[in-house]
């Protein structure tokens, strides 16, 4: 089987002002409130973020109530860049987000021209990428919406491994 990977340039033009509260980071800057506390799957440094394919990670975002709200979803791959950190690496994300693995995580955002392929954030340094549907990756919910986060994506590179 082959993984189709398309890796992006994206600018993100808002600074980010985060608090936390109950396991919930508020981006003062977007409105959006992230989900930053797990119970499922332990990552290899302790903390415990859930890892699922994309159709389970859209459901595990809808089917969120534990944290006192019940609109949580699965973020487009904009939203889930804004709170991506080039200052940061491993993980490439502000320090008040304690639960990240170094690694890929869902967007709700399907690849326009391969419908089995939806778009992801790795989260070790930081860039966007594209792979298939069935994998499995990381998962972080968001409630809220803007529409401020509709800056284009630049196609850097892409590559297709075995």
């Amino acid at each position: 089987m082959k993984t189709l990977f398309l890796i992006l340039l994206f600018g993100a033009l808002l600074q980010a002002s985060y608090t936390k509260t109950n396991g919930i980071v508020s981006d003062s800057q977007t409105g959006l409130m992230w989900q930053d506390d797990y119970d499922n799957d332990t990552t290899s440094t302790g903390d415990t973020v859930p890892d699922m394919n994309w159709t389970e990670a859209i459901g595990y975002c809808n089917d969120l109530t534990d944290l006192g709200y019940d609109d949580w979803r699965l973020p487009n791959v904009n939203e889930l860049v804004s709170i991506t950190d080039d200052a940061n690496y491993a993980p490439a994300i502000n320090s008040v987000f304690e639960h990240t693995a170094n690694d890929w995580y869902w967007s709700a955002t399907t690849y326009a021209a391969v419908t089995t392929v939806a778009w992801f954030v790795y989260f070790d340094y930081g860039p966007v990428c594209a792979g298939y549907k069935s994998a499995s990756r990381y998962v972080r919910c968001v409630r809220g919406s803007i529409a401020s986060l509709n800056t284009p994506l630049v196609p850097v590179l892409m590559y297709l491994l075995d």
